[in-house]
């Protein structure tokens, strides 16, 4: 058998049900080239990993705790999406989550067929610590596109890396990369014993993440639909369903709606966060009368989760342009329902109390009241404020 087939043989990650005698092997083969001073930090580590109790901070710890086994100029965990060819990097130490950027995204797509490991994902959907030198010799690499393009820039020369588990079209890698100096079979070693313990960690947490994000929806108002790595619906709340067709005006499917989409893919290039592919964007706020829908989207791990809440829409302006008054009145009487003086509203209108005096004039005549404070009560009605309160 050539030693290229035996290697890919060795770095498989097969199904469950088929690996667990080739993956004994694997560490039973690592645990003999380490010392024991390597297998107490292993052990170490491990029971550190375990005992966190900050499933969103799970990217950044595993980084760290990589580290401090492979001494290495730092550590990432990306997620590539293998047909879109998006690319998120959490670094460590930096403590960065951001997309690849254009110029380096378009090298990728250039050359990514060149990639050792992204051609090793294809064929394995899934390895165990690998090195580039593993896969072809380091001059041959560096004589590559993919490497004089997009590795060369950023000084990663030696570069070691496995994965966790995933969909097929998602490849979530750990990696470690230097400068200088290639890793060794210790390395390669120590990180073998690693990757179970991480893989088992990565879904402990997204479990986590998920129930803990599926208890905010107790509400009846509330809904949340779960977003698979691929872009599909996974999962909705029958209260999601309810939300979506009543603003959207279309039944949720394996698909979201256009306006959502186009918002998430808004949000996506700006997307940056020091946990674990975990962050809050700013809500897509969609208004329909006096009632409006905030979503949010937290991510994490290659899920996204949409939380969905319908409340009250605030008093605006615009709603007291239905007394018949222009869009300058309306937002002076606004000012007015305030509690502001003519003063007030003419500094924060930007304009003079001539100005304002003669609005408020117009404003009395429209609504045949005789005063500032008849005028108020109008206004608090239509804005739905009770009369003792003021507008916020």
């Amino acid at each position: 058998m050539p030693a290229e087939r035996r290697k890919l043989r060795w770095m498989k990650l097969a199904p469950r049900s088929r690996n667990a005698t080739r993956h004994s092997r694997i560490e039973d083969s690592a645990m003999r080239l380490l010392k024991e001073r390597d297998l107490r930090s292993v052990l170490a580590v491990v029971q550190e990993l375990h005992s966190s109790e900050r499933p969103e901070a799970f990217g950044f710890e595993a980084l760290g705790i990589m580290l401090k086994l492979v001494p290495a100029r730092d550590a990432s965990f990306n997620r590539l999406e293998m047909k879109s060819v998006r690319l998120l990097c959490q670094g460590y130490p930096k403590k960065t989550l951001e997309p690849l950027s254009e110029p380096s995204r378009q090298n990728f797509i250039r050359f990514q067929d060149q990639h050792p490991f992204v051609t090793l994902y294809r064929e394995t959907a899934g390895f165990a610590p690998v090195r580039t030198t593993d896969l072809m010799p380091q001059e041959q690499f560096e004589r590559l596109a993919i490497y004089n393009e997009y590795y060369r820039p950023s000084n990663s020369r030696y570069q070691i890396e496995f994965t966790l588990p995933a969909s097929r079209d998602v490849c979530l890698c750990m990696v470690l990369d230097r400068p200088d100096k290639n890793f060794s079979e210790r390395d390669r070693a120590v990180l073998t014993l690693l990757q179970p313990h991480l893989a088992e960690r990565y879904r402990t947490t997204r479990q986590q993440l998920e129930q803990a994000t599926l208890a905010r929806c107790t509400d009846p108002q509330r809904g949340a639909v779960l977003i698979s790595p691929s872009g599909d619906v996974h999962y909705f709340t029958p209260s999601a369903a309810s939300l979506v067709s009543k603003y959207f005006d279309e039944p949720i499917s394996s698909n979201l709606p256009e306006a959502i989409r186009r918002w998430l893919a808004h949000h996506e290039a700006s997307f940056a966060s020091e946990a674990c592919f975990a962050q809050s964007h700013r809500s897509l706020v969609i208004e329909r009368g006096s009632h409006r829908l905030e979503v949010q989207t937290v991510r994490e791990g290659g899920n996204q989760m949409l939380l969905l809440r319908e409340c009250n829409a605030p008093p605006s302006p615009a709603q007291l342009t239905t007394l018949g008054l222009t869009p300058r009145q309306a937002e002076v009487l606004y000012l007015i329902a305030e509690g502001k003086t003519n003063w007030e509203i003419g500094t924060i209108l930007g304009a003079s109390h001539h100005t304002i005096h003669q609005h408020v004039n117009a404003i009395l005549t429209k609504l045949g009241v005789e005063n500032r404070a008849s005028a108020m009560l109008r206004a608090l009605e239509v804005l739905g404020v009770p009369k003792h309160q003021t507008v916020l």
